[in-house]
């Protein structure tokens, strides 16, 4: 009887797989959902609306974005983790993809075993506004007003862990400031706190801030990349202006549940990439500051995981505020 029960079960097990293999090879057969842990107007909304936009044309099937910001990305980071791994579900993230789990570590994510890496996306560096109104033009002018506040000077970001506090706390950290950082729910939030005067400064990704800069709201001091913004041909880096050495760029990338079939991640992949290679597309990332990343799983996986270790190195036995104190350049970035 036992060796009926097995053998039936052996047979229901490779049907389940036949059937599992079969329906990734129709891929996509039914809507896909997008999710991103991030609101409306971030630069990881767009760029995931326009990826979204491309793959839709391309497989057929609506891709549908999803924002779940809360809990700093941890709630849509463990429902795509959570979720089954038929390619149904996705997830498009920033770098925060790689620092999160470090901060959150009771919420037990494994990127490495509850992901898959389809391909990175994009990358931008951030640019460091004030409001015009606020009185620095400059970031020289901007430094010496820090240090006249003191601990009395705030500075906005999108979220513990987002890409926003973590070059914040680089640049504090290597311009010898002790001016406090306050979270908001997104960029966009972020922004108009710096706007409003109620945050002194803001470091913003350049597709974000652009708009802002143009129409004269706010000022973009210097950019955190190793080279000027070709869409900020006139803001210099932070290198420039007596940081040597100092880079930060975000990220972006897509990912899929731990466990996706292989044809499912490679056909995302594939179109990804293509997507990234369309004219269109390039113009658009051109207008935002950023340039296209487009990579195999297994590079993306790769250089997914040098910066998780990077992080962990630099954050490794620390508790999630003095994280915050002591974490920067030249550990991350």
């Amino acid at each position: 009887m036992n060796n009926v029960v097995y053998c039936l079960s052996t047979v229901a097990l490779v049907c389940a797989t036949a059937h599992a293999l079969a329906q990734a090879d129709k891929y996509p057969t039914k809507p896909v959902r997008m999710m991103l842990p991030f609101t409306a107007g971030t630069q990881t909304d767009v760029l995931a609306r326009l990826i979204g936009q491309k793959l839709t044309e391309s497989l057929g099937k609506q891709i549908v974005v999803d924002n779940r910001s809360g809990a700093g990305g941890m709630i849509a980071m463990q429902t795509v983790a959570n979720s089954v791994p038929d390619g149904y579900t996705l997830f498009f993230d920033s770098s925060a993809f790689a620092i999160r789990p470090h901060l959150y570590p009771k919420a037990a994510i494994n990127i490495s075993r509850d992901f898959q890496a389809v391909s990175l996306v994009a990358s931008s560096p951030h640019v460091l506004v004030v409001s015009s109104q606020l009185g620095p033009k400059t970031l020289k002018e901007f430094l010496d007003y820090a240090r006249r506040k003191g601990d009395l000077l705030n500075w906005s970001h999108a979220g513990i862990g987002t890409s926003t506090h973590l070059v914040g706390e680089m640049f504090m950290r290597e311009a010898r400031l002790k001016n406090t950082g306050i979270p908001f729910r997104g960029a966009p939030e972020a922004m108009t706190e710096a706007i409003a005067m109620r945050a002194s400064i803001f470091f913003a990704a350049v597709g974000q801030a652009l708009p802002f800069i143009l129409d004269g709201r706010v000022i973009g001091l210097a950019v955190t990349s190793t080279e000027r913004s070709p869409v900020l041909p006139k803001v210099p880096t932070v290198a420039e202006l007596g940081m040597p050495g100092f880079n930060y760029e975000v990220w972006f990338v897509i990912a899929a549940p731990g466990k996706t079939p292989k044809t499912v991640v490679n056909t995302l992949s594939t179109e990804v990439r293509r997507a990234l290679g369309l004219a269109d597309v390039k113009s658009t990332l051109e207008t935002m500051g950023s340039i296209g990343r487009p990579t195999s799983p297994e590079e993306a996986r790769a250089y997914v995981l040098k910066e998780y270790e990077t992080v962990y190195a630099c954050t490794k036995g620390l508790n999630f505020f003095s994280w915050a104190m002591v974490v920067g350049s030249p550990c991350p970035g």
